[in-house]
């Protein structure tokens, strides 16, 4: 399971403070849980720290290029937030993986 360092974090848009705090909670879910487990309470804490609007997901799509999402939501398709997609931590926007997939 990878999840993204506090550097890519912090370029992305977090404060340090809040970088290391999701950092430590993901670090913690990798120790605690498989890939296949949806971090649903994480990602419910790191809502909390960045001021998220709670955890939402996306079903699979049509193919490979169209993973179920499950994301902190930050009000907007393509504001920066955490993700996780494939059993994977990733720094991003929802909107654009929806844009390359194929949902419908």
């Amino acid at each position: 399971m990878k999840i993204p360092s506090v550097k890519t974090m912090v370029k992305h848009g977090f404060t340090l403070e809040q970088a290391k705090q999701i950092r430590q909670l993901m670090e913690k879910f990798r120790e605690n849980n498989s890939y296949h487990v949806i971090p649903t309470y994480t990602l419910q804490k790191i809502s909390d720290i960045i001021d998220g609007f709670g955890m939402e997901s996306i079903q699979e799509g049509n193919n490979s290029r169209s993973p179920a999402i499950y994301y902190v939501n930050m009000g907007d398709t393509y504001d920066t937030t955490i993700l996780w997609v494939n059993g994977n931590f990733r720094v991003g926007s929802w909107g654009d993986i929806v844009e390359r997939g194929n949902y419908n």
